[in-house]
């Protein structure tokens, strides 16, 4: 997702817990995997009760995007990937 070489874990919630676990997609990225330290991103929390997702290249730029859909919210987001190739 963020064009290293280390894979990310793109995770969907579909239910609110409480304000610091909003329902919508979660992006880890693995800081030192070993140890169990990860960086987690909370993406557009609330936006989509995700029942499903997927990860591709939908636009053919090399970086995946996500689709996820939502029963309880009826509806469908796109994530487009807007992650800056490293130079």
């Amino acid at each position: 997702m963020d064009n290293d070489n280390d894979e990310e874990l793109v995770i969907g919630i579909r239910d609110d817990a409480g304000d610091n676990t909003r329902r919508g997609l979660r992006i880890y990225d693995p800081v030192d995997a070993a140890n169990g330290d990860w960086q987690r991103t909370v993406v557009d929390p609330g936006g989509v009760a995700i029942e499903d997702l997927a990860v591709g290249d939908l636009d053919g730029d090399g970086r995946n995007d996500v689709i996820a859909v939502g029963r309880q919210t009826h509806n469908v987001r796109i994530y487009w990937n807007k992650t800056q190739p490293d130079q």
